[in-house]
């Protein structure tokens, strides 16, 4: 997760591969605003899978089976 929108922004969080975030903002732009526990910031829409697949996923596991982002600075 980067501060802003752009790859040489500051990392301020780690998002576990399979992790789960709900998307804020941007759901059709190359960066998307995102929240994942405690921490909110940017990411690539590539790097996101989201809609039915991923709806079905979540509800056959429970949203406390995944794993939240990690804070690495404040934003």
């Amino acid at each position: 997760m980067r501060e802003d929108k752009s790859e040489e922004c500051r990392a301020i969080g780690i998002i576990p591969e399979s992790g789960l975030c709900c998307i804020l903002a941007d759901k059709e732009q190359e960066w998307v605003y995102i929240e994942s526990g405690d921490v909110r910031g940017f990411v690539r829409n590539e790097d996101l899978r989201y809609g039915s697949e991923a709806d079905q996923t979540v509800q056959e596991r429970t949203e406390e089976a995944f794993s939240l982002a990690e804070e690495k600075i404040k934003p």
